[in-house]
């Protein structure tokens, strides 16, 4: 992909027909355009209804399970606020659509210095993050980065960075972004799963049946070692299943770990502004979503933040000699579709 390199509008497609048929908007003037290249195997399709000037270029990309919009944008330095106006409103327009895209290409904003630009309120609004971290353009004085990759939250990227190019051809660097799961069907699968309610458990009862039961006769009640150990773990669950009551939870593998049940509350009221929107097209419903999916992207963050600033203070207590801290830590981060019941055998040198 490329947004400056088309300084000859008399260069044809046939020229560049080995990297697939580019989809391409020139300049009318000197200067270049903007051009993207798609594989040939790769199903794409302009979408002209979310261009918002002469040079940007949105196209849907199709993938088995999901759609992904892919924008390439170049802002001239004498763009004024209506180009970030109607950057903005493209950015609305692509969400309603596919909460999948990622934008790239120059926007002259220098995103390790120009921190109070208004760009960064539109991703804040919109939910978006810059994986660019490196400096993109090179002059004698000064390093900046004017060529972010911006990705919408709900893209899983791999891997992204920047590509050194030799100074002597251009002054700046290219960047490439890595996405997973894009071509792998998504399992919506979710699934239920008992776990103990510990905040209603009577932890008082079920001290007072494990030290009154005689155990040394349950334990010594068998020949068999296997017989007596599985007769004390039946009783001793027993008694727990007498005194800690279990409830029935919803898993689903797909949503993030740093989701909760309050912001996949407000997804779902979102989703359902979206349709009704949709559906009338009219201007209350469009407001009353764009104001849902705004207070989303706010709730995103915020439980985003919390999340990993409380599995932050449990692995610091985790480093201070508490190990129940590594366990809940483990907890948040790991989903599995069941219980193990199985005990794995400890064997000796000789496999005995």
């Amino acid at each position: 992909m490329s947004n400056k390199d088309m300084s000859n509008k008399d260069m044809s497609n046939k020229d560049m027909s080995n990297l697939g048929d580019p989809y391409r908007k020139d300049r009318n003037s000197s200067g270049g355009g903007i051009i993207i290249y798609i594989c040939k195997f790769i199903q794409a399709k302009p979408r002209p209804d979310l261009d918002f000037d002469n040079e940007a270029l949105w196209l849907e990309i199709n993938f088995p399970s999901q759609k992904l919009l892919l924008c390439v944008v170049y802002r001239q330095p004498s763009n004024n606020n209506t180009f970030w106006d109607k950057f903005h409103e493209s950015i609305e327009n692509a969400l309603s659509y596919s909460p999948n895209f990622v934008i790239t290409g120059d926007v002259n904003v220098d995103f390790l210095t120009h921190y109070s630009h208004k760009i960064f309120d539109i991703m804040r609004l919109n939910g978006l993050k810059n994986i660019i971290n490196e400096p993109t353009r090179f002059c004698a004085t000064r390093q900046s980065l004017l060529d972010p990759i911006l990705v919408s939250d709900s893209c899983d990227v791999y891997d992204s960075h920047v590509i050194q190019i030799d100074r002597t051809s251009s002054d700046r660097d290219e960047t490439i972004i890595f996405l997973n799961n894009l071509t792998r069907s998504k399992n919506s699968t979710t699934y239920k799963r008992m776990i103990c309610d510990y905040r209603n458990a009577d932890f008082d009862k079920c001290i007072e049946l494990i030290a009154t039961f005689d155990w040394e006769s349950r334990i010594n009640a068998e020949n068999s070692m296997d017989q007596n150990c599985k007769n004390f773990t039946n009783k001793f669950l027993e008694y727990i299943n007498d005194c800690i009551p279990q409830k029935e939870v919803t898993l689903r593998p797909n949503d993030k770990i740093w989701f909760n049940s309050d912001l996949r509350r407000e997804i779902r009221k979102r989703d359902r502004l979206h349709k009704q929107a949709r559906r009338s097209n009219g201007i209350p419903d469009l407001n009353k979503y764009k104001k849902q999916r705004n207070h989303v992207n706010i709730l995103k963050r915020y439980t985003k933040d919390q999340f990993y600033l409380n599995a932050n203070s449990l692995l610091d207590e985790f480093a201070c000699g508490n190990c129940k801290s590594y366990w809940s830590v483990m907890k948040k981060l790991v989903k599995t579709s069941g219980n193990s019941t199985h005990i794995t055998q400890l064997k000796n040198e000789d496999n005995e």
